[in-house]
């Protein structure tokens, strides 16, 4: 029974409760079994839908409505599951999800390598004005 309910690589993650909407995909490390916290619920997608996809369409305008309206908190956010699992959401053939997938993919890396480098320019900047100003 245990198994049921340890993620598996594309799993869709949406935080359930709490103060802040967040959707996210689970990517399997293969470092050790993970199981999500009691605040997050966990959509698996079926063979028409790939994880990132799913939390794509969310994103949008109207995946956001869809959230507003799963929403049954008052002050604090708390996703109804039976809401959630409601959602219509389009389905695209396989290989266009995969383009899209891959595409995003490729700007999440390219974007986290431009980050790295940008942080290491402004150390640097940092260590010459240092230098300079209290240099030999």
């Amino acid at each position: 029974k245990l198994l049921r309910f340890l993620l598996e690589d594309g799993d869709v993650l949406i935080a359930s409760k709490g103060t802040v909407q967040k959707v996210a995909v689970f990517e399997d490390q293969g470092k050790r079994e993970v199981v999500a916290s009691s605040n997050i619920t966990v959509l698996r997608p079926k063979e028409k839908l790939r994880g990132f996809y799913i939390k794509f369409f969310l994103e949008t305008e109207i995946g956001r409505a869809y959230l507003d309206y799963a929403d049954k908190g008052k002050a604090v956010l708390n996703l109804s599951t039976a809401d959630l699992l409601d959602i219509k959401i389009p389905e695209i053939p396989i290989v266009k999800q995969d383009y899209q997938i891959a595409a995003y993919l490729r700007g999440r890396a390219d974007f986290h390598r431009k980050m790295v480098r940008a942080e290491q320019e402004w150390e640097n900047i940092q260590h010459n004005v240092t230098e300079a100003l209290f240099g030999n």
